[in-house]
């Protein structure tokens, strides 16, 4: 089964309110896990993406805010690496994992007009969109063949 744009805005609607940062870190990690478990990548492996994104993902949020460090800055450098550690981890034979860079920036605008937003699905879809088109366009190696991320 394909990555899925709808996924990944349910599993962001229903992230919720946490009382705390460690909370809503492990919310946001578990979400993202259920949406990239879902990608051709790491579907022929159970339990990779909840286990790279509670490893990679929420100690990074968790851990903000951080002098100079942004939560887009710091969201963008945690699913790089998720995805750089997942694909190799999950798909046999993969190689390199070429991530582009850019998501902080990416996410600037949608995460603007998220503020005016009547409701939290008009709110994360924008959200969801860049962050699913951003996926898309990861690939890795499996042998001497690129594959795009899906």
């Amino acid at each position: 089964m394909p990555l899925s744009n709808a996924t990944l805005l349910q599993e962001l609607v229903d992230l919720g309110e946490h009382a705390t940062q460690p909370g809503a870190a492990r919310a946001w990690g578990a979400a993202y896990a259920a949406y990239a478990q879902q990608s051709t990548a790491l579907s022929p492996t159970p339990g990779i993406a909840l286990a790279t994104a509670t490893s990679v993902i929420v100690p990074a949020l968790a851990g903000l805010p951080s002098a100079g460090s942004s939560f887009y800055s710091t969201l963008a450098a945690a699913l790089m690496a998720f995805w750089t550690t997942a694909i190799p981890s999950g798909t046999p034979g993969a190689g390199a994992v070429l991530v582009p860079p850019g998501l902080a920036e990416l996410l600037e605008p949608p995460s603007r007009s998220a503020l005016a937003a009547r409701d939290r699905v008009s709110a994360l879809t924008p959200i969801a969109n860049t962050l699913h088109t951003w996926a898309l366009t990861i690939s890795y190696t499996v042998g001497q063949s690129s594959v795009p991320l899906t």
